[in-house]
């Protein structure tokens, strides 16, 4: 980075428990002058939220009215919190973020700044897909289409939505899910695997019950389970017409993953198994699994997530999109990898939005009952609310670099 750009170069940073990186690339094509300014801010609901501002000079176009006026960028990115899921946290991707990728495009520009930076930074998926899908967003709103555009493929179809229940009584669960069916829902997931063997089955009959045979149903264990539990319950769970069972094993037991599938009749869907193309790859060709379930945290951002579904297609793996809870930003993101022509022959989990206090977005996600709509317009489709980004900010500490 020249020097010019380095004396430049501001960052400001926040202290909070919830996270949003802001970052402000300014570049002039005739000088190659750069700078950036980091702030993190406080979301209602503490997901992390990632957002890269590209501000240009407009080259002269012939006819223009307004020739030498700045043309303000915006790319969006988002990626959940915690250490939960993944070792990453909120602070570990803000710094790798803030280190290692933004650093490395800082003049490059839009198109080769991913790739530069993803070839240099090893790891850290949740970080590189904030950036990914910020650079990703950038780059179709400058052009002015959709960002499943970009692969030549735009789809926009209402996505089948399936609804969670992680209950600890029959009750519980049987209560929200008639509930859920009443507004339209017609895909149901039943978290398992914290409670004994026999109190899950239940659970699952009981909705099965409750709902009828017109409902889709599907179960999560979560790595909770060991093989001897899935053999005894795969019986069960061929009987209650379980369209799948996603991560009954570890996610490093691979050779009981294939034995399981062997087994039993319900297919086996790869989630904590199932993060780069090499996993996808050793699970397609072992049939290890019958369904991928794809998210873009863990995977890395769209290229990495949409290699992955190539996998699956040349081996007819049917695949799901699974969520970390995003909030519109990345369930929007999620949406246009859905409408970039992947196979989702199992619907989606996308009800990140619903369960948000306050979201970031002037609009938030359009659902209809059993659905989730990929937003229209440029970039990701969606537009943030500066008003809430300003009244969610919290201190600010500023540093020269």
């Amino acid at each position: 980075m020249p020097a010019d750009s380095r004396n430049s170069y501001r960052r400001a940073i926040s202290i909070g428990s919830g996270i949003r990186a802001r970052c402000r690339w300014i570049s002039d094509d005739r000088t190659d002058r750069t700078a950036r300014r980091l702030a993190r801010t406080r979301r209602a609901a503490s997901w992390p939220h990632h957002v890269l501002r590209h501000d240009r000079a407009r080259r002269p176009r012939r006819g223009a009215s307004h020739r030498g006026q700045r043309d303000h960028r915006l790319g969006r990115g988002d990626r959940p919190r915690g250490p939960y899921w993944s070792e990453e946290t909120a602070e570990s991707v803000l710094a790798v973020l803030d280190r290692y990728l933004f650093p490395r495009v800082t003049g490059i520009g839009v198109h080769a700044g991913a790739a530069t930076a993803f070839r240099q930074v090893r790891g850290n998926p949740f970080a590189k897909c904030a950036f990914d899908i910020a650079l990703t967003d950038l780059r179709a709103r400058v052009l002015g289409i959709p960002v499943a555009a970009l692969w030549g493929e735009h789809s926009p179809m209402p996505v089948p939505l399936s609804w969670s229940l992680a209950g600890t009584s029959v009750r519980q669960d049987v209560t929200e899910a008639v509930a859920k069916r009443a507004l339209g829902y017609g895909i149901f997931k039943l978290k398992v695997g914290a409670l004994p063997l026999r109190q899950d089955l239940d659970r699952v009959r009981a909705v099965r019950e409750a709902l009828g045979t017109a409902v889709s149903l599907r179960v999560d264990a979560n790595q909770g389970w060991t093989r001897a539990d899935v053999g005894v319950a795969m019986r069960e769970l061929t009987e209650l017409d379980v369209a799948f069972v996603e991560q009954p094993v570890p996610s490093a037991d691979t050779v009981g993953m294939v034995a399981l599938q062997n087994a039993g009749n319900v297919p086996i869907a790869a989630d904590e198994s199932l993060r780069t193309v090499a996993d996808a790859t050793a699970l397609a060709e072992a049939d290890a699994a019958r369904v991928f379930v794809y998210k873009l945290a863990k995977h890395g951002g769209f290229t990495p997530a949409r290699n992955v579904a190539a996998v699956a297609d040349a081996h007819a793996v049917a695949g799901y999109l699974g969520c970390m809870i995003e909030s519109s930003i990345g369930t929007a993101a999620y949406l246009a990898f859905a409408a970039s022509g992947v196979g989702l022959q199992f619907g989606c989990e996308l009800f990140g939005p619903q369960l948000l206090v306050d979201d970031m977005t002037k609009e938030p996600v359009e659902y209809s009952p059993g659905y989730v709509h990929p937003p229209a317009g440029p970039g990701l489709g969606v537009e943030v609310d500066e008003a809430k980004v300003a009244a969610m900010a919290v201190a600010h500490v500023r540093a020269g670099r």
